[in-house]
């Protein structure tokens, strides 16, 4: 299983990295929820999950079910259905 890389939505920050490395905490006005946060400009909330194609790092703006299993890709590499 490849590992995904998760980007900041910040456009100062431009952290990309993997998901394992984005900051957890419980979150302070809800017990039941989790904030995630971005290691390096401790942004939270606002980190986006990457294009699951290898070596692709844009931000994943779609998703479908394929035969190998849900796919998030960015635009340019969108799965296209089986005819």
């Amino acid at each position: 299983m490849t590992v995904g890389y998760l980007r900041c939505g910040d456009y100062r920050c431009g952290w990309i990295g993997p998901e394992d490395e984005a900051l957890s905490a419980p979150s302070p006005f809800d017990t039941e929820d989790t904030v995630i946060g971005c290691p390096q400009c401790r942004e939270i909330n606002n980190l986006h999950k990457c294009c699951d194609e290898p070596e692709c790092r844009e931000r994943a703006t779609c998703g479908m079910p394929t035969p190998t299993g849900y796919r998030r890709t960015c635009g340019k590499h969108l799965p296209l259905p089986s005819a």
